[in-house]
């Protein structure tokens, strides 16, 4: 069976190759560039595991998050964090809402980025 990824990011570069490598893996990669559209295809699709950047225009990933909660509490466990802002508050705002994963932008890669959501999905 393979599983779902939804990749919210705005960064295309980014975004194209975290989408390439988990293909690869062969997981089903859904993309979205902004949360509004992710949150719409989280609501829709209900993916095995989310990938959310914090900040992106339109709607940042913890609003996002916020609204994800209050719709569909069930997906928040799939969520992983991809933040370039060690800052406290984000994290801080994203935990109050039961997102507990993050990765530093500054220190991954994609091996990492795959580890951290396979073990989310408790493989």
């Amino acid at each position: 069976m393979k599983h779902t990824l939804l990749l919210i990011e705005d960064d295309p570069i980014l975004r194209l190759n975290v989408a390439v490598y988990f293909k690869d893996k062969g997981y089903e990669v859904l993309e979205a560039e902004t949360g509004k559209q992710g949150l719409e295809i989280a609501l829709k699709e209900k993916p095995e595991a989310i990938l959310l950047d914090i900040m992106m225009p339109e709607m940042d990933g913890i609003t996002m998050i916020k609204e994800l909660s209050e719709k569909d509490k069930e997906l928040i466990p799939r969520v992983t964090l991809m933040t370039s802002s060690e800052s406290m508050q984000h994290l801080s705002k994203a935990i109050e809402y039961g997102v507990f994963r993050y990765i530093l932008k500054s220190d991954m890669s994609l091996d990492k980025i795959f580890k951290v959501v396979e073990d989310n999905l408790g493989k």
